[in-house]
């Protein structure tokens, strides 16, 4: 999956709830929101004032990484 500014918020908390605490961290507080269903990461972040090149880097990132462990165990021995 790759993560742009107009990726849903939830969508990429519904795909990866392990990328709560990026969120957290840059200042939005995703999971209190009500409107992180329908609201895109770079609308968030600019009314929350994060920095939303750096944001999607790291979410990125660590899906990337997420994705590698997910490719790895499903492989056999």
């Amino acid at each position: 999956m790759q993560i742009t500014g107009d990726t849903l918020i939830g969508q990429v908390l519904e795909c990866y709830p392990a990328l709560l605490d990026i969120f957290e961290r840059y200042g939005l507080p995703c999971a209190a929101c009500l409107a992180y269903s329908v609201e895109p990461i770079g609308i968030g972040a600019r009314r929350h004032g994060a920095r939303t090149a750096e944001l999607l880097a790291e979410l990125n990132r660590r899906v990337g990484e997420l994705e590698r462990m997910a490719e790895t165990a499903g492989e056999g021995p």
